[in-house]
């Protein structure tokens, strides 16, 4: 009985969409992690270099840091759903329609999404939970030469000459609106990860199950 009622409990629409949005957070720390790691790998470029010229950071280092980030992002959502629904699968042993999990992830795809529109512009995009979409804009609008990177003297803030990240503080307002842009798509591409992990973490749970019964079974069969 107990166990059935365990069962219904992870059946239930509410738990799957607490389940849903505690994976999708955990997976958006994947970012922090992936460029604490490049951080090591990458000098940044000092204060007087950026004055000089900060085409070496545009041209090279946000590209790689945006490809890594952002890597590390959509993978921390498919990875993190993944697990957590490999774990309800084994316990229920049950297929939930495709329909049903999409609407599952309607909502904690729309609260992660505030969320990280939230945490953006609360560290203009330069911190915690908004780097990774900094990058790809900061890249864009050099492209379509919004920023002069070759002058950037009059751009760079205080906490860009104490800080050793890759993100320049004193450019956070340049582009707040390409940012945004791209926080939606990828948080949109996030979430799909999200549903493509939820559905190979399924069917793993489910697997994991029955080998686990028949295990049991044949314990019973031969005490």
């Amino acid at each position: 009985m107990a166990r059935d009622k365990e069962k219904g409990q992870l059946d239930g629409f509410i738990i799957n969409n607490v389940i849903f949005l505690i994976a999708m957070f955990i997976g958006s720390l994947f970012p922090v992690l992936a460029r604490t790691v490049l951080s090591f790998m990458i000098k940044t470029p000092s204060a007087s270099e950026l004055r000089a010229d900060g085409s070496f950071l545009f041209d090279v280092i946000y590209p790689i840091a945006g490809f890594v980030t952002l890597a590390a992002f959509i993978f921390g959502g498919w990875y993190c759903s993944y697990v957590a629904f490999k774990k309800v699968s084994f316990k229920t042993g049950r297929d939930v329609d495709r329909f049903k999990i999409k609407i599952q992830l309607i909502a904690p795809s729309i609260l992660m999404l505030a969320w990280n529109v939230y945490m953006g512009f609360a560290d203009k995009f330069t911190g915690f939970m908004g780097f990774q979409f900094w990058y790809p804009a900061a890249v864009t609008s050099s492209l379509f030469g919004v920023i002069d990177k070759t002058d950037l003297l009059g751009t760079l803030s205080s906490l860009d000459l104490v800080s050793n990240s890759f993100v320049l503080d004193g450019l956070a307002y340049s582009f707040p609106w390409l940012t945004i842009f791209f926080d939606i798509v990828y948080s949109a591409v996030f979430s799909v990860a999200c549903y493509f992990g939820r559905i190979k973490g399924m069917a793993a749970g489910i697997v994991k199950k029955n080998e686990y019964l028949k295990v049991i079974r044949g314990e019973l069969k031969n005490p």
